[in-house]
């Protein structure tokens, strides 16, 4: 197996591991029915988003109570006095399903909203922060994709970040250090099979130099007999 190999087979690990994090941590911080949440909107007159209402560009709304009601419950009020449920139902509807730091554009038609003075509302927005899940708590006929049970999720989520890159870069580590070995296994055949072939060779040439040696120590070959010439022996 060549380096580039073996580079390569690293780089695709390390992909399927961060990219298997990647997808439990975002199901972890998806916002459901019951979540407080954080969010930055913006608002605009046109589906293009060229015309923006003055006054609500860029704007952020904390503590939102994700709820059917425009009431918030009596247990998130003592844990988050600043907690507000008195927006555009359809509004929070579109938060439903929002990953941290995901963004997302929707419209409310005219007849879904209160205002009579406007149109259609084009927003904008962007999830920011999850503080808290209570969707055992409540109940909505809208299905998120994701629900969560822990109420620190926002203290969860950089323990699993954190943990998720320490065990890759483990795990990354263990694989390089079993293909170095690996690679110093293969040198070191590589290089034991050519001290092998270099000791043979020497062999093989001290042995022809002394096979040399030795026949010059006899002298001259004699003379064959040339052919047709037979010599007889006479009998005494």
């Amino acid at each position: 197996m060549d380096e580039k190999t073996v580079f390569n087979r690293k780089i695709l690990i390390l992909i399927i591991i961060i990219s298997f994090w990647t997808s439990i941590v975002k199901a972890q911080i998806t916002s459901d029915w019951g979540d407080v949440v954080d969010v930055n909107y913006s608002l605009w007159e046109d589906a293009a988003h060229t015309i923006p209402v003055s006054g609500n560009i860029d704007q952020d709304l904390t503590y939102i109570y994700l709820s059917a009601s425009s009431t918030v419950p009596e247990n998130i009020l003592d844990m988050f006095p600043q907690a507000n449920a008195n927006y555009i139902q359809k509004f929070k509807e579109a938060l439903i399903g929002l990953a941290v730091n995901e963004q997302k554009d929707f419209v409310i038609l005219k007849k879904d909203h209160p205002y009579e003075d406007r149109g259609d509302l084009f927003y904008q927005v962007k999830l920011l922060k999850i503080h808290y899940d209570a969707s055992e708590e409540e109940s909505s006929g809208t299905t998120s994709t994701t629900t969560r049970t822990s109420p620190v999720n926002d203290l969860f989520a950089p323990i699993i970040i954190i943990g998720g890159v320490v065990i890759a870069g483990v795990l990354f580590a263990i694989f390089t250090v079993r293909s170095s070995r690996q690679t110093q296994k293969v040198l070191s055949k590589e290089r034991s099979s050519s001290v092998i072939r270099e000791t043979g060779i020497r062999e093989q040439k001290s042995q022809l130099k002394e096979l040399r040696e030795l026949t010059e120590s006899f002298g001259e070959k004699p003379e064959a007999p040339e052919k047709g010439e037979v010599k007889f022996r006479r009998r005494r």
